[in-house]
């Protein structure tokens, strides 16, 4: 009889396993198929003798029964009771998982009981009909053993080999469970191989998932420097935008100064051509200027020179007037005190006898007296002509110092100006003062030269015996006039020489007057020239003192 231990143990070494290994793969890795029965149908490329379960996400395990549900369907993987049974009492849904207890079955069907078996419990279902049907032909057989694993011996041969004996069903027992064990540890060493493989599957699901981290924080530092970099761009892009446009307005702040620039520049440069075109034109009308100056100076000098020479001729000319008249005046005096001599003898010579001695010492007394007056006189009137002569050679050579100085004071006279008008004033004072005197003396010596005539004419009225007297008053009025002479004639000559000097003296003041105004004109256009002649000094005070005499 077939004991059910060790193939219950070999069943429950086997299938716990597989199904424990296949639900804990499951439910930890529902997606993948790496349990032992997929990895032992893929190694083998053929049917094994186990069937393989279907694959399901969720399978229920219970601990206390000896069956697994999977997808509806009860899988065994030991008999209902844990005693020792007979292959017959293993239950036909069990018997059909796996072909080489279905063959065993059936051939234990086909096969008589051997002795000392126990009758089959009433309680075990019939299975005559399947077994049957599975052993009654051989070709059946056949087709079965192709289908067998190569790890299931042909067991067959074995139960149909003889039936003669006792130790036939012992061998072929010997043989399956060598089959089986064989098979066992064939199954064994593929669990092993499937564990090996589930180990490196774990390590391989580790590294996957240290992978699929590390995959996830470099998605997550990509995200986070794609979202770095977005806002840097889109910082640089506002950047960028409002360079652009600070550029834009710069370029046309630029192109405004550029173009207000141009302009001013355009107008510099006209400018600038019109101030070269004035420069040219004030450098010619300078030039112009300064050549009207030179003409003017010379024409200056030359109205100077012939200044100097009218008046040396205007003074010479009163001088000689001046003598003429002198002489002439000389001359009826001289006539009219000879015909008053030869009155005056007249009435002598009429005079009586008696008075004649005393007459004749008086006249010839008064003869003597007017002959020494008239050589007194004549004696004066020699002296001022020597004076006149020699007052005319010092005008001249005061007229020659002049015209030296002014020849020299032509080309610094900004100091000669200054001097000038620090002396205008003490000038006009001082000619004001000598015109006075001059006056004042001129108004004396007419005066005493009125009271002279009125004596001569009253020398013809008066006897004899008053000519006396009258030559007396001649004589004392003759001193009186000529000490008035004197004195009038020196003060006649310093304001003469003021008057000339102080002429000299304005003249060049508005000579530099006018060249000042000239240089001031420099930069105006030149305007049309005019006479500068300086006018002559007022000669009528010589006039005056030499029409006196």
């Amino acid at each position: 009889m077939i004991r059910w231990l060790p193939f219950c143990d070999l069943l429950d070494s086997l299938s716990p396993h597989r199904e424990h290994e296949r639900t804990n793969s499951e439910v930890k890795h529902p997606t993948t198929q790496s349990s032992p029965y997929h990895t032992l149908k893929k190694t083998e490329g053929k049917k094994s003798g186990i069937p393989l379960p279907k694959v399901h996400k969720e399978q229920a395990l219970t601990a206390n029964a000896n069956y697994i549900d999977i997808g509806g369907h009860r899988i065994y993987t030991s008999p209902p009771d844990h005693g020792v049974q007979e292959i017959n009492e293993i239950p036909d849904d069990f018997l059909n998982q796996s072909s080489v207890l279905k063959h065993l079955a059936a051939e234990v069907a086909a096969s008589p009981p051997p002795r000392g078996t126990a009758p089959p419990s009433p309680g075990a279902p019939p299975r005559d009909d399947s077994r049957k049907g599975k052993g009654k032909s051989k070709a059946k057989l056949s087709k079965e053993k192709l289908n067998l694993s190569r790890s299931q011996p042909d067991l067959t041969s074995g139960w149909w080999s003889g039936g003669e004996g006792s130790e036939e069903p012992d061998d072929a027992f010997t043989a399956v469970l060598d089959a089986l064990a064989a098979e066992n540890h064939l199954l064994k060493r593929q669990l092993a191989d499937a564990c090996e493989r589930i180990a490196k599957t774990s390590k391989l699901e580790e590294e996957v998932e240290k992978v699929r981290t590390a995959h996830e924080e470099l998605v997550g530092s990509c995200e986070r420097r794609e979202r770095l970099e977005r806002a840097a761009r889109v910082r640089l892009q506002a950047d960028s935008r409002r360079l652009h446009d600070l550029n834009r307005a710069l370029k046309q702040q630029v192109e405004l100064l550029s173009q207000g620039v141009r302009t001013d520049d355009k107008e510099l440069a006209c400018a600038k051509e019109r101030q070269e075109i004035e420069m040219a034109a004030q450098r010619a009308t300078l030039q112009e200027q300064r050549t009207h100056i030179d003409i003017l100076d010379t024409a200056l000098t030359n109205a100077q020179t012939n200044v100097v020479r009218l008046e040396e001729e205007r003074a010479l000319a009163s001088i000689q007037q001046a003598s003429d008249r002198r002489e002439h005046t000389e001359r009826k005096l001289r006539a009219q005190l000879e015909n008053e001599l030869h009155a005056l003898r007249k009435r002598e010579c009429k005079c009586g006898g008696g008075g004649m001695g005393s007459g004749t010492l008086g006249e010839g007394g008064g003869e003597a007296e007017l002959r020494r007056a008239l050589r007194e006189r004549d004696e004066r009137l020699l002296a001022l002509e020597g004076e006149c002569a020699k007052w005319e050679q010092r005008y001249l050579e005061e007229s020659a110092l002049r015209q030296a100085a002014v020849s020299a004071a032509s080309i610094p006279k900004d100091a000669k100006i200054a001097a000038l008008e620090k002396t205008s004033a003490d000038s006009e004072r001082l000619m004001a003062e000598a015109r006075c005197e001059k006056i004042r003396h001129m108004d004396e010596l007419h005066g005493a030269q009125k009271k002279h005539r009125a004596r001569h004419t009253s020398l013809s009225t008066v006897p004899v015996c008053t000519v006396a007297e009258r030559d007396a008053m001649v004589k004392v009025l003759t001193k009186h006039t000529s000490a008035a002479f004197d004195s009038g004639a020196s003060l006649r000559n310093n304001s003469s020489r003021e008057e000339l000097g102080c002429g000299f003296d304005s003249t060049s003041l508005r000579l530099d007057e006018q060249l000042a105004v000239l240089e001031s004109r420099l930069e105006r256009p030149p305007v049309p020239a005019v006479s500068y002649m300086p006018h002559a000094p007022d000669q009528r005070t010589h006039a005056n003192y030499y029409s006196e005499y």
